[in-house]
């Protein structure tokens, strides 16, 4: 068996199903059911005209593609929803199936290399909060760990994707968006010795596995500003800038798994505002030197100064150096 079945959640139509077990409602009023989305209103007239007169073609299994017309059609779709502009999918990035749930599960197994866990964790597949559950299932059992992207008001209930900055982490696996560790764009890291001994933890943490998903995001995204003892109690504070991460669930599991200290198990406190000296800001401000460093490399080496001597019009292709990972997958 899959190991990983052991990390995914019960469908939320059996939770809602046994919540509701035990629940009489008003005999006087009507449900409204707002649970599994069965089509609850007679289909439009236009509809069962098309499937009656189409069906001297049941007899017949379609292209895995699909008509030229329907890809066409989803591709104008999409363009109008997510105001892509005009023909900016093309008929060869729509792929037709008949349930979205198993199409999107394969694809999730076909695009995923859990081989590319490394030491800053498994891949990361981004997706809406709130989300289909088979997007975190498919991530799951495909050895990776879901990255949740806000969808406010604010952005139309669209995935915020201003919030997952463009640097060389934050796409870094062909596989599916990579949104590891984003840090605030315009936050500037100021090391600080509480800092360094959290981003220490955080990575011990991770390399265990004993934080994944949003836990794992809290831990990153937070900075250790004050250690005290109240009551007896050790008590760790953390400066968090988002709110979806400063909830009472995440704090409770990411304080479950600390280390004891000298003092006893220890209670974690989250304040408001923006982290100064994360794990997080510190990944970022690695990858930047990294980063510097490779096409300062680049840039100063004899072949590629003879080079580009020799063609005048010859460059370098901006974003086509990477630097090379001081810590390898095996």
């Amino acid at each position: 068996m899959n190991p990983d079945l052991k990390k995914t959640q019960p469908y939320p139509f059996e939770r809602l199903a046994t919540l509701k077990a035990t629940v009489s409602p008003p005999t006087h009023l009507a449900a409204i059911a707002l649970s599994i989305g069965e089509p609850k209103h007679a289909p439009p007239p236009f509809v069962l005209e098309v499937l009656k007169n189409s069906v001297a073609g049941y007899s017949a299994y379609p292209t895995t593609a699909g008509s030229d017309e329907l890809r066409d059609t989803c591709a104008r779709w999409l363009e109008r929803r997510f105001g892509l502009g005009d023909h900016a999918v093309r008929r060869a990035n729509v792929l037709p199936v008949s349930g979205t749930r198993e199409a999107l599960f394969a694809f999730a197994q076909a695009a995923i290399d859990r081989s590319a866990t490394s030491s800053r964790g498994a891949p990361l597949v981004a997706m809406p909060n709130p989300f289909y559950q088979i997007y975190e299932g498919a991530a799951l059992l495909a050895g990776a760990e879901p990255y949740f992207i806000e969808t406010p008001a604010s952005k139309g209930f669209l995935p915020d994707l201003d919030a997952v900055p463009a640097d060389e982490g934050a796409l870094e696996r062909g596989a599916a968006p990579d949104a590891r560790s984003p840090a605030p764009t315009d936050a500037t890291l100021k090391p600080t010795a509480l800092g360094g001994e959290w981003a220490e933890i955080v990575g011990a943490l991770t390399r265990q596995g004993a934080v994944t998903a949003l836990v794992r995001e809290l831990a990153l995204q937070s900075e250790l500003i004050e250690r005290c003892s109240v009551g007896g109690r050790s008590v760790w504070r953390l400066r968090v800038e988002r709110e979806s991460l400063r909830t009472t669930a995440l704090r409770d599991k990411l304080q479950a798994v600390l280390p004891p200290t000298a003092g006893g198990p220890i209670d974690l406190e989250l304040v408001p505002g923006q982290a100064q000296d994360s794990p997080a800001l510190r990944e970022a401000a690695a990858r930047a030197q990294a980063q510097q460093q490779a096409e300062q490399t680049i840039g100063s080496d004899p072949v590629v100064r003879d080079l580009m001597a020799q063609f005048k019009t010859a460059r370098i292709v901006p974003g086509s150096i990477k630097p090379v990972s001081r810590n390898p997958s095996p």
